[in-house]
């Protein structure tokens, strides 16, 4: 008998799901998991002090269940980069706090944002603090301007598309803060599952040290995510140690640059998801060949592409059908997606020697950037979800 990583609670709802959605994957909710995590992401981050945002960075899963459950633990700053996942919010709460971080924006996105209460914009450019000018007017505005911040440690470096280098985002804070001294503040972002929690504190350093050529105190400071969940077996990153050190790079480097009262921000979004979604897949097909092939309901165009992308590691449990048991022994497999394309290959794992079809490989930490970055190509619609409270 397979022992699993998952709780039998888990693997059971999976089971009885599956009986009723044959040959269909799915994303399983875990309610409870979800609240827990954003009640321990807000009681992190800079504890005791008022002017504290954690905001959800809706990209990475904006499901409409799992927005409604962030609100309803008190999450109700959301970071958007479109009108479309503005609206998203603005449907489910009229009073959310949202934070249009895209810092390149189409003139209509902006003038229909201001029209839905958006308040807050980011820049990392002269031209672009030109256009938001432009449209929102005299209207209250916060400003934030973007730092570019290179981090090796991060998977996924995002200094070279975003951001202002620090020549350019000196000056341009400073012209932000002359046409705006009440509502002029800065972000940055370490990039993508950060690796080293010492990158927080070098790019507040930096930040604050720019911040220094600006004559007025900032309203804001945004320390962006990167916040890194434990994908792989070996992974031992702890959330406390992260926020740890965020808080301390904050009181350090970016307090001083606020005036009193002044807002500080984080936004996580894989950190505040990821480990509350299971994805269950159907095995379609098991070839014997000399290397054998496993055929799933899923693949690269729709939850792994993350994998295809950047060969994004994953763990996951085997349950064999209606509980079956399975064989402990494992060999190794060939994981391929169920579309009609040849490079729908998700890589190669170890599986039970007795796997067949209708057996489901459940993988874990599929909250973010799962699902939102799914595609129907070939006529294969995305997963649905399921809840369990």
């Amino acid at each position: 008998m397979r022992t699993f990583e998952c709780d039998t609670g888990i693997i059971e709802a999976i089971a009885e799901t599956a009986r009723s959605r044959p040959e269909q994957s799915f994303y399983l909710l875990h309610e409870a998991r979800l609240r827990a995590r954003a009640r321990l992401l807000v009681d992190l981050f800079l504890p005791g002090y008022e002017q504290r945002r954690v905001a959800y960075a809706v990209k990475a899963n904006p499901t409409p269940r799992i927005l409604d459950i962030l609100l309803e633990e008190g999450i109700t700053a959301f970071d958007c980069a479109s009108l479309r996942e503005i609206e998203l919010v603005r449907q489910l709460d009229v009073a959310a706090e949202i934070l249009f971080n895209n810092p390149i924006k189409k003139r209509g996105d902006i003038r229909r944002a201001q029209r839905l209460g958006v308040r807050h914009y980011t820049v990392q450019s002269t031209s672009e603090f030109a256009k938001l000018r432009d449209c929102v007017g005299d209207a209250p505005t916060e400003v934030a301007v973007r730092l570019a911040v290179a981090n090796p440690h991060a998977v996924i470096d995002l200094s070279e598309k975003f951001g202002a280098p620090p020549a350019r985002f000196r000056s341009l804070l400073a012209e932000v803060a002359a046409h705006a001294p009440a509502a002029a503040g800065l972000s940055f972002h370490v990039g993508s599952q950060c690796r080293d929690l010492r990158a927080f504190a070098d790019a507040a350093r930096l930040a604050g040290e720019l911040a220094d050529g600006v004559s007025v105190p900032l309203a804001f400071a945004n320390v962006g995510g990167g916040l890194p969940v434990n994908y792989a077996p070996d992974d031992r990153y702890r959330i406390e140690d992260y926020f740890a050190a965020i808080n301390r790079a904050v009181a350090d480097h970016l307090l001083p640059r606020l005036r009193d009262g002044g807002k500080v921000i984080v936004e996580p979004g894989r950190a505040l998801v990821a480990d509350s979604v299971y994805l269950a897949v159907p095995v379609l097909g098991v070839e014997g060949r000399a290397r054998r092939r496993v055929y799933i309901d899923d693949g690269i165009w729709t939850s792994f592409i993350n994998v295809a992308l950047f060969r994004w590691p994953f763990r996951f449990d085997v349950v064999g059908r209606d509980l079956r048991p399975l064989r402990e022994e494992t060999a190794p497999a060939v994981l391929y997606g169920r579309t009609c394309d040849s490079t729908d290959r998700i890589g190669e794992v170890g599986l039970p020697e007795d796997l067949a079809e209708g057996d489901l490989i459940v993988f874990h930490d599929f909250g973010a950037y799962r699902g939102a970055l799914a595609t129907s190509f070939n006529g294969f619609e995305p997963p649905r979800y399921v809840s369990l409270p």
